[in-house]
């Protein structure tokens, strides 16, 4: 059985939005392409992105910044206050960029790539922590109706 550390932030809400965005790491070779979906997993609601830039080795600095952007969505099954939904997803590139930059972690399988939230500071010229943390490698949505 599989032991899963959840920090102080992390523990809130929907237990299976904590697990799945904890779902993320990839190996080091892995190429982030411009299309891949990806998931704001939030309280116990999830909302669908879509990858829409990938810097890769941003500035020669060794690390990628990736721009995702919120997707339109549309409910399409008829099960009403269900928690079995289907959406339809659409890219909206009139939707905000938010940003991910690559981080280098220590994992049981060796050592993998994560993506965290970024923001571009004008004054500094460089990238703080902070925004949407999206996870990437699979498009969700979810409404929970229970709140």
């Amino acid at each position: 059985m599989q032991t899963i550390q959840l920090s102080k932030k992390q523990s809130y809400g929907s237990i299976n939005n904590r697990l799945s965005e904890s779902c993320s790491a990839f190996p080091l070779d892995y190429e982030i392409k411009v299309g891949l979906g990806g998931t704001d997993y939030m309280w116990s609601d999830r909302k669908p992105y879509t990858v829409c830039v990938v810097h890769n080795n941003w500035k020669n600095k060794g690390y990628e910044i990736i721009g995702v952007q919120a997707d339109d969505y549309k409910r399409i099954d008829t099960n009403g206050m269900s928690e079995d939904q289907d959406y339809e997803f659409t890219p909206n590139i009139e939707n905000t960029v938010h940003y991910l930059k690559s981080e280098k972690v220590q994992t049981k399988n060796g050592i993998m790539k994560i993506y965290q939230p970024v923001r571009w500071n004008n004054k500094t010229n460089r990238w703080n922590k902070g925004g949407t943390a999206v996870t990437l490698g699979h498009r969700k949505a979810y409404y929970d109706f229970s709140f």
